[in-house]
């Protein structure tokens, strides 16, 4: 399967590819399509993912290129052959069964034109069967190893009251998200299968955020799903994914501290299996994936010596806060902040 490096460009590229990952079955992929083509903007191009058989009703195969995909990578990972056949210069991944508002992607490009260091957007996903509250305003991950999703569960109204202008966040989340090309590609670099099982987007906006690039959530950008799952599974695959993108980018947190919250993120989820041992498949992951901790680390480091962005001065003009909401800052610097992790 080809390595997302080797997409080259050429003529008649369009300004935006957008993959679908049909990880959720054909009506769910078929929610998805309809809405998409009703609202796609003129330069773009549609890939759909598909891991599951799929005979077209629609006959849509002139519109919509469809890739068949390993079931094992369809979030975002460096063997996803759908994402391999991306051309655009920015590349929207949406999960199946996510619906998308009228001009939903404008808002969202337009960051990309502005200021070369933004490597990512996040739209806003608004819960699909209760659209008073919200599924997800981006990823976030805790100094401790923890993934979690911004605002989910939130009251919309509350939140656009609160949150009327774009700002900084750490990264989509694995339901919706558009990324420079250029970007993702070195970001997907070394990523494998493991960080895949609900880790992949915090994986990739880590990486991203390593790179010097920024990531932005625009609420003028609206889509509608569930989101991805806000809780962990209890299983091997999720374990080891956990460790696998902590030791990847704990140093950036600073060891100590890192270490310190890390530990007792896990004697927590000890405890809890002590009355849950359903947890413990979970905690069996951790530990595989803490045995292959040394090849983890410095991996930002060695994507950092691959590629690094413009350095010209940002000319967004947005609002900019930390990661951690609780402790905003409107004169940090936008290539470090979107380093800076809720503890």
């Amino acid at each position: 399967m080809p390595a997302l490096a080797s997409i080259q460009g050429g003529l008649g590229v369009p300004r935006l590819s957008i993959a679908i990952l049909s990880n959720h079955g054909p009506c769910a992929l078929e929610t998805t399509l309809v809405s998409v083509l009703e609202n796609r903007p003129a330069d773009c191009e549609i890939v759909v993912g598909l891991a599951h058989a799929y005979d077209d009703p629609y006959q849509l195969d002139g519109e919509v290129r469809f890739v068949p995909v390993d079931a094992a990578t369809i979030s975002l990972d460096r063997d996803n052959a759908a994402l391999c056949q991306c051309r655009g210069e920015v590349v929207h991944i949406l999960e199946s069964g996510v619906r998308v508002a009228e001009d939903w992607a404008d808002a969202a490009l337009a960051h990309f034109d502005r200021d070369a260091h933004i490597g990512s957007v996040a739209p806003l996903v608004v819960n699909g069967r209760d659209t008073s509250k919200v599924a997800s305003a981006g990823v976030d991950f805790s100094l401790a190893g923890k993934r979690k999703l911004r605002s989910s569960g939130m009251s919309r109204s509350r939140f656009v009251e609160t949150h009327a202008r774009p700002q900084l966040v750490l990264g989509p989340s694995a339901a919706a998200g558009f990324y420079r090309r250029e970007a993702l590609l070195t970001a997907c670099q070394g990523l494998g299968c493991v960080a895949g099982d609900g880790m992949a987007d915090a994986d990739v906006a880590l990486s991203l955020a390593a790179l010097g690039y920024l990531s932005v959530l625009d609420p003028a950008s609206v889509v509608y799903g569930h989101g991805s799952p806000a809780k962990m599974p209890a299983t091997v695959a999720a374990g080891r994914a956990a460790e696998t993108v902590f030791w990847r980018h704990a140093a950036a947190g600073g060891w100590l501290v890192s270490l310190a919250g890390h530990t007792a993120l896990v004697v927590g989820e000890f405890i809890a299996a002590l009355v849950r041992p359903a947890l413990a498949k979970r905690l069996l992951g951790r530990l595989i994936g803490t045995c292959g901790a040394f090849g983890h680390v410095g991996h930002a480091d060695r994507l950092v010596k691959r590629h690094r962005p413009a350095d010209e001065d940002s000319s967004t003009g947005l609002s900019l806060i930390l990661i951690d909401a609780a402790h905003p800052s409107s004169d940090a610097d936008p290539r470090t902040s979107a380093t800076r992790r809720a503890a």
